[in-house]
């Protein structure tokens, strides 16, 4: 019964132990524990360094990217801001301009007004100063004589004397005549008798000899002021047509001439136009436009009295009767701009002029480009061209509120063209300008084609001058592509590839794509919008108002890092776009790759060196035990065998010694025979007996060597149990170390982000590393607790050996006890049957000790089968060379004794 359940308990192990396992645990049997080592140590080494480096590259990658992105969005704000100010600076021009030509204007103003003034003046003293003169030389006494003098030599019958009037002409009075000419400037001086005669004339013209009353003079302005002047003191009559008269008008100014306190006849001036014309085109203050000329009504019809040499009005000429006109003849002063005979805007000032008896107006004109635009003096350019000249504009142009462009620098088809009208009204300047009329505030107008530049793409702005709630003049700046060019290809820090530009909201190009020139600039853009528009993520966004930054696929086509943004000014709204080549951007990184690439094929180098070194380290001292642990099970197997095989011999010896002693007490005359059998029988049993203690010795000894192996397997298993607690505690300082670096990345911020994913990565393999060995911890503590049951079974076997041997010993005691009673047979047969009662009970003894001997031999042979096992788990997993090894180190085995 206890050998049997000896086997029953064995059972399960042994059947466990034939590999009914877990699926996975015969998965990895299939590997030798070396290869097992290297894997778990070489996964140790290169994971980490993997994942480190892993994690590296991608924090390196991100790193350089934002600091790609970072500069990009730099340079987008650079830009932003360049545009901007460049912006508003032109708008802070344009206040500077609005106020210029609004001084200017105004300056213009107060001049043409000083010296419309001083014509004036001039004028009306002209005039003032003839009646002064009439009036004085009138009342002289020579005049009188000289009156009477020449009428007297015209007879009654109206024929003149003309020896006598040539007499009276150069000896006596011709000389003082002259003097009236040549001192006071008249053209003519008559007498006119009192009857209406013209006795006397200083330049004999057509006029003399004739009566005022009668014939061609009749009803003419000398037969006027006759009649004025013999009821008035003097008198003064406007330019009419005169055919004797130099210049083909003539004024005449008149007074009473007087002889002993009566009236003789008539003085009478002839006022030319000489005079007129000398004063008004008297050029002080004028410019190169300015003119100042006269007017006059008579009649009812108004007529220039004085030649025009700018505008080509003649004296006597009928002119319309503008505005100007009409309001000065009709007593008023003022100034206005207007639109000129030549299509330029003039400004004038017109008064009236205060001479008796007559109704003239003075009118100064000035063309307002020359007024607006003066000439720097000693230089052929006026203010604006040189200010435009300077600041790099197009152009400068003045507009009347009317939408003439009185002025341009660049005089190109819109000068002295009506912007609001015809073919400039769709362009953008002419809704630029309708929209400054409106708003009376600044305007600004997108880039677009423009006819007059030649069709290239321009943009506008522009400021109403204001007097008041009046729209006085509007000024407009034309700025080129150019000046957006050279803001945004400035490309400091840009590299090779890197680039700035403009996209209007229709996504054509607003300055020059440095990538695709022929294709994506400002004019081959707008000639040809369908190739030119550039729709990318990055401009429909910016268009959208979003500010970001983006990996996008450029407009050229290539992977571009993108940093993007809305720029508005005024009512314009722009795409402001900032991009640089994405390979050039990245170029650190494929640098850094290779670095990473070589330090990792070193460290890699590294770690399988150390690797192999370790599992050989590790490998060594569990090839020893195997090959301790492979001797001891062969000993054990031998002995098992032997033991095995004196049991049998055993319980056969037993099985014939019971027959015997029922044979002798059923045949008491065949004692002597049997008597005989029976002591060659124990001698024969005490010779196997003794043989049976002695090798039962040598197998005690041999199991007390197997205990002492089992001991040093134990310890083994306690030295490797502290290895893998060293590997446990170098993966709790790693995740140590980790949590010390997490904490130190935390602290660093933004900058430690990526140190923190590493120590995080960094950690977990350490917790991993932990489970590792806790399941290796695990595996050997199995492996020492079976290996502890093993040497508590060898130690319960040597236990069974000494009581086997004590059991022997007691049949090495029995049998002699046999022996001496089998040559005691002769002393009777009472003898003999207490011999025969004593040997049945001894053979039964043998046969229980047989029995539990043959029971402690399988459980002996069973362990030693046990240990092989393991034995052979421990060759698989150290792999053939440990094997070879063994068996060099392993003692050839005995062979089988003959006897048995």
């Amino acid at each position: 019964m206890k050998s049997a359940g000896a086997v029953l308990l064995t059972a399960p192990f042994l059947f466990t132990h034939n590999g009914i396992g877990d699926m996975k645990e015969d998965f990895f049997r299939k590997f030798k524990l070396k290869t097992r080592l290297f894997a778990a140590l070489l996964s140790l080494g290169l994971i980490p360094l993997a994942v480190i480096s892993a994690v590296s590259w991608i924090s390196f990658s991100k790193a350089i990217s934002e600091q790609a992105f970072e500069k990009l969005e730099g340079i987008r704000e650079l830009k932003k801001a360049q545009i901007s100010n460049f912006l508003l600076e032109r708008r802070a021009n344009m206040d500077i301009l609005m106020e210029t030509a609004a001084t200017l204007r105004q300056e213009a103003f107060e001049k043409l007004k000083s010296v419309q003034e001083i014509k004036k003046a001039q004028m009306e003293e002209y005039f003032y100063k003839c009646l002064n003169d009439i009036s004085v030389i009138s009342g002289n006494v020579m005049i009188g004589e000289a009156l009477e003098s020449f009428a007297a030599t015209l007879a009654e019958d109206g024929e003149r004397d003309k020896s006598m009037y040539d007499f009276l002409e150069q000896e006596k009075y011709g000389r003082s005549m002259k003097q009236f000419k040549t001192v006071y400037g008249y053209e003519d001086v008559l007498l006119i008798g009192k009857e209406g005669d013209v006795v006397y004339s200083l330049q004999r013209k057509s006029e003399l000899g004739k009566n005022v009353r009668s014939g061609s003079l009749k009803g003419t302005a000398l037969e006027k002021v006759f009649a004025e002047a013999m009821l008035h003191p003097a008198f003064l009559h406007d330019f009419v047509p005169w055919e004797s008269s130099e210049s083909g008008y003539a004024a005449f100014v008149s007074a009473p001439v007087y002889h002993y306190s009566e009236k003789a006849g008539v003085l009478v001036f002839k006022i030319s136009m000489n005079e007129i014309n000398l004063i008004a085109r008297r050029r002080e203050g004028m410019g190169e436009s300015g003119e100042t000329f006269a007017v006059g009504k008579w009649n009812g019809i108004t007529f220039c009295r004085n030649d025009q040499v700018i505008r080509g009005g003649k004296a006597g000429e009928e002119i319309a009767g503008d505005e100007e006109i009409r309001a000065a003849l009709s007593g008023q002063a003022g100034t206005s701009v207007r639109m000129g005979k030549n299509g330029k805007m003039e400004l004038v000032c017109y008064s009236p002029l205060q001479i008796p008896g007559l109704n003239w107006a003075l009118l100064t004109v000035m063309d307002m480009e020359e007024v607006i635009a003066p000439k720097i003096k000693g230089q052929d350019a006026d203010y604006f061209a040189k200010y435009v000249q300077t600041a790099g504009y197009d152009d400068l142009l003045l507009i009347h509120p009317e939408g003439n462009v009185f002025y341009a620098v660049a005089r190109q088809g819109d000068y002295g063209a009506n912007i609001l009208e015809g073919e400039l009204a769709d362009t953008a300047l002419g809704k630029l300008v309708r929209k400054v009329r409106e708003t009376r505030e600044f305007g600004a107008a997108d880039i677009a084609p423009y006819g007059p530049a030649g069709g290239k793409p321009v943009s506008f702005m522009a400021r109403p001058v204001l007097s008041g709630e009046k729209i006085e003049l509007i000024v407009a700046l034309r700025l080129s592509i150019d000046m957006m060019n050279n803001v945004m290809h400035e490309r400091s820090g840009m590299g090779k590839s890197g680039e700035t530009y403009l996209v209007g909201h229709d996504q054509l190009m607003r300055s020059d794509s440095l990538s695709d020139p022929e294709r994506y600039s400002v004019r081959a853009s707008f000639a040809d919008p369908g190739r030119g528009r550039v729709d990318t993520e990055a401009v429909r966004s910016a268009l959208a108002g979003q500010t970001g930054r983006k990996r996008i696929v450029s407009h050229a086509g290539r992977g571009v890092l993108s940093a993007y943004a809305p720029l508005r000014f005024a009512d314009i709204s722009w795409a402001l776009i900032a991009e640089m080549d994405e390979k050039e951007a990245l170029r650190e990184v494929r640098g850094m790759g290779w670095i990473s690439g070589f330090v990792g094929l070193v460290t890699t180098a590294v770690v399988l060196l150390f690797t192999v070194l370790l599992a050989g380290y590790i490998i060594r001292p569990l090839r020893r035990v195997m090959m301790g642990l492979s001797r001891s099970a062969q000993q054990m197997s031998f002995a098992a065998d032997e033991i095995s095989a004196n049991s049998q011999l055993q319980a056969q010896s037993a099985s014939d010694q019971t027959l015997s002693v029922s044979q002798s007490s059923a045949s008491l005359e065949e004692m002597g025979i049997m008597s005989r059998d029976a002591s060659e029988l124990t001698r024969g049993a005490g010779t196997l007996m003794n043989e049976n203690i002695e090798k039962s010795g040598q197998s005690l000894k041999r199991l007390v060597d197997l205990t002492a192996e089992m001991g040093q397997i134990e310890a083994d298993s306690g030295e490797m149990s502290r290895i893998i607690k060293t590997i446990d505690e170098i993966a709790f300082q790693t995740r140590l170390l980790a949590l010390n670096a997490a904490i130190e990345a935390a602290r660093a911020g933004e900058s430690g982000a990526g140190f923190a994913v590493v120590a995080e990565e960094v950690r977990t393999l350490a917790i991993r590393s932990t489970d590792a060995a806790k399941d290796t911890q695990h595996l050997l503590d199995n492996t020492a607790t079976r290996v502890s049951h093993a040497a508590q079974s060898i130690r319960e076997l040597n236990n069974d050996f000494e009581r086997i041997i004590e059991s022997a010993t007691i049949m090495g005691e029995k049998t002699q006890t046999i022996t001496e009673a089998s040559r005691m047979v002769s002393k009777g047969i009472e003898q003999v049957q207490r011999t025969v009662r004593d040997v049945e009970i001894i053979s039964q003894q043998v046969a229980a000790g047989a029995e539990e001997s043959a029971a402690a031999s399988e459980h002996l042979s069973a362990l030693a089968t046990e240990m092989k096992g393991f034995v052979t788990e421990l060759e698989n997993l150290v792999g053939k060379a440990g094997e070879r090894e063994m068996q060099k180190m392993l003692p050839e085995p005995e062979p089988a004794d003959e006897r048995f």
